[in-house]
């Protein structure tokens, strides 16, 4: 590598820094209204353009202007519902149950028995043991028709499988995943 790619590099690595950064300074204001996601999903698209190119920081860029033109009373073809039979529970509802069931999935991969782990998560999080481990078993077994659930399991199951985290890690992901769950709860 030569010293102008090491420079490169190294600029590249710090406007991350600088946007990572922004990022949590513009998700840390109250309340998160519409703006708010706008304001943080054209830093994260900066962010993404400098790591992952052109093209993923535009699709992200269509969205953010899609809920710009929503918060002016546009409904965009983006953004506009399907129209569907037999409407199921929000994404919103599916992500936190979703959240739930990967809190159970690390405590199970940390040795935790289902039962005695869903009982712990139902003690810091108020949401039935009985619903977690339900669940865990119906989007694990990919039975739920979500999109945002399903995406939420198998993001994190990959991550997992991979060896992303260590046993300890788990037990702190488990607690960031129920406490996600119980914020937009089910």
């Amino acid at each position: 590598m030569t010293d102008a790619n090491d420079e490169l590099t190294a600029e590249a690595f710090g406007v991350l820094l600088e946007q990572l950064a922004d990022l949590r300074r513009i998700f840390g204001q109250k309340p998160l209204d519409r703006q708010v996601y706008i304001n943080g999903l054209i830093a994260l698209s900066v962010c993404i353009r400098s790591t992952s190119g052109e093209e993923a920081a535009t699709a992200l860029l269509r969205l953010v202007v899609a809920l710009a033109d929503l918060e002016d009373g546009i409904v965009p073809a983006l953004l506009k519902p399907t129209k569907v039979q037999n409407r199921s529970d929000s994404s919103l509802e599916w992500s936190a149950r979703a959240g739930a069931a990967l809190a159970l999935e690390c405590l199970l991969r940390s040795d935790k028995l289902k039962e005695a782990a869903a009982r712990q998560l139902e003690g810091n999080s108020k949401i039935p043991a009985k619903n977690i481990i339900n669940w865990h078993h119906h989007i694990k077994a990919g039975h739920v028709k979500n999109v945002a659930a399903n995406t939420l399991w198998q993001q994190y199951i990959a991550r997992i499988e991979a060896g992303a985290y260590s046993n300890r890690g788990l037990l702190r992901l488990s607690q960031d995943l129920i406490n996600f769950a119980r914020e937009i709860g089910p």
